[in-house]
């Protein structure tokens, strides 16, 4: 389960706008190569969760009057394995690394983070990400800015990614975790009025 870290979702217009987008554009296509076998599993282990478990060649010789029995034989056992998380939640700890650090300012900072956590409900999107990971073959969660409402400042915010095959991560990262990656996309699909409500009418078209 990785977490991926998104930028503020106010744009910026500027002049390398165009730029951007089509480095996105020449990036998402080589991750697809990259993590073609990756995805296509995650799209197997989806379909048979759903209770997809019989390839469409069998059925198709079987004939549609003869019965296809599906048995979830993996439910319990992902179930198992997610609640035993929810019960023993993973969650963010500082301590002092070094002499010029004190426990005191650690526990206030660990404070903030609880209240971030608390605040954006982070576990939703943790407990959501690891049982896409345990049922499917990943999950992702997300840090982002979210600037409040009638106001200039800005909080950290913890989101959930519903659809982890949105996500394209720096393919040449060798960490487990991907702490190592240079660059992360997630994208989203909006219709053209939600984009330009979201972003402003001068925003890029994509």
């Amino acid at each position: 389960m990785a977490e991926a870290v998104q930028p503020n979702n106010s744009v910026q217009t500027s002049a390398s706008d165009a730029e951007v987008l089509k480095e996105c554009r020449e990036w998402i296509p080589m991750v697809k190569l990259y993590e073609s076998e990756i995805r296509a599993d995650s799209a197997k282990c989806v379909r048979f969760r759903s209770g997809e478990q019989w390839l469409e060649t069998v059925l198709q010789s079987r004939g549609a009057n003869r019965p296809s029995i599906v048995v979830d034989h993996t439910g319990q056992f992902i179930d198992q394995v997610v609640n035993d998380w929810r019960r023993n939640r993973v969650g963010v700890k500082t301590s002092p690394s070094d002499e010029s650090s004190d426990s005191e300012t650690a526990q206030i900072y660990d404070g903030i983070i609880r209240e971030t956590e608390y605040r954006s409900k982070a576990h939703i999107g943790r407990d959501k990400a690891f049982d896409q990971m345990t049922g499917n073959n990943r999950g992702f969660t997300r840090l982002f800015i979210k600037r409040r409402p009638g106001s200039f400042r800005r909080d950290i915010w913890h989101g959930h990614i519903p659809n982890p095959d949105c996500v394209y991560f720096d393919p040449f990262c060798v960490e487990v975790d991907y702490s190592d990656a240079m660059r992360c996309l997630v994208t989203d699909r909006l219709g053209k009025k939600q984009y330009h409500k979201e972003y402003g009418k001068k925003a890029p078209e994509v």
